[in-house]
């Protein structure tokens, strides 16, 4: 059974009450749009990647011109230089797959994001402490209704 953001957005929207089903599509193509854009936006054969958390990386390389033969006409064709993606699974992704064997994970507060791991800093620069990471004000928890995301604001992904 394929999933697609529809089904997506509606799983959304029954683990969280007070959004619509139409509101939870908006937010599925929105964080789909970022995600594709994210991968858009690498340099090919860079180190960038884009994570996605438990799931996967995500990077560009590039590909050479090439020759190849026809195996139904025997014929020799050129394949033009291009880009590829890559796609690397986790390894929590694979076992996951191989056993069948995951839970959503259940929060008891939907408004409370994982804390941030500090970064890591880089053998060279040892100038400065690191700095503990800043506290949210708890009134950054009320969003106001022009925080909320515009579905006009959302490219269009409806081929994916």
């Amino acid at each position: 059974m394929a999933k697609n953001l529809t089904e997506i957005a509606s799983n959304l929207a029954k683990r969280y009450p007070e959004m619509t089903n139409k509101k939870a599509l908006s937010v599925t193509r929105y964080v789909l749009a970022n995600i594709i854009k994210g991968v858009v936006d690498l340099e090919p054969d860079s180190r960038d990647r884009v994570v996605l958390g438990q799931l996967a990386l995500i990077g560009l390389k590039r590909t050479q011109e090439r020759t190849v033969r026809n195996i139904t006409t025997g014929e020799k064709v050129t394949i033009p230089a291009g880009i590829r993606v890559i796609f690397k699974a986790t390894d929590f992704l694979k076992k996951a797959a191989l056993t069948k064997d995951y839970e959503l994970p259940v929060d008891d507060e939907p408004e409370s994001a994982p804390a941030e791991k500090p970064a890591k800093k880089d053998a060279g620069d040892s100038s400065e402490p690191a700095k503990p990471a800043a506290k949210k004000a708890p009134a950054a928890k009320a969003k106001k209704e022009e925080d909320d995301i515009n579905p006009d604001d959302i490219p269009d992904i409806s081929d994916l």
